[in-house]
């Protein structure tokens, strides 16, 4: 055997580093505890229907459902009626559209584009603001059909998926720092 590690060694010493290394980054990082960032007394939380100040029918029903199947998934807040509440997260839908973004030959939509802005506010029993978010945009593409049926579920697929991302973003926003 000539002067080197041999494998066995470099194996060793290849093992130490990556333990050091990992070491090192643990220092510097740890993972957060669901709602730390909240004050402790908070352990119930209420989800009226948001406000819909738009003209698209139902989107206050979707989006108050999403959230509140959200937060009670993540089981970090027990859901409850208003009047039993420590907070309440309250919103209102601003804004919904659809835009056509590409056009067939014959200028006809073939891809639009739905939009949705939402204003969100976490408040507690005393009306105090402890988080919010008043311009919440979320958008998602969907193709038109000729069939009228087939175009009106994709968006209508849209519109679920727009309402699963804010309910996540408020969700995970909420427990993750507020950012």
């Amino acid at each position: 055997m000539s002067g080197g590690l041999g494998i066995r060694g470099f194996r060793f010493f290849f093992a130490a580093v990556l333990a050091l290394a990992a070491g090192l980054v643990g220092c510097a990082y740890h993972l957060a505890r669901p709602g730390e960032n909240l004050p402790p007394n908070i352990k119930t939380i209420a989800i009226p229907v948001l406000r819909n100040d738009t003209s698209e029918a139902g989107l206050e029903a979707l989006l108050s459902d999403q959230l509140r199947r959200r937060f009670a998934e993540s089981g970090w807040l027990k859901l409850v009626d208003v009047e039993d509440a420590d907070v309440v997260l309250v919103g209102v839908i601003k804004k919904f559209k659809t835009t056509p973004i590409s056009f067939s030959t014959g200028d006809f939509a073939v891809e639009y584009r739905a939009s949705i802005s939402v204003s969100i506010r976490l408040v507690d029993r005393r009306g105090n603001t402890i988080w919010q978010d008043p311009d919440i945009v979320k958008m998602r593409e969907y193709r038109a059909d000729p069939n009228i049926f087939s175009s009106e579920q994709n968006k209508s697929g849209a519109i679920r998926w727009l309402a699963q991302e804010v309910s996540r973003d408020v969700h995970d926003r909420i427990f993750d720092g507020f950012y």
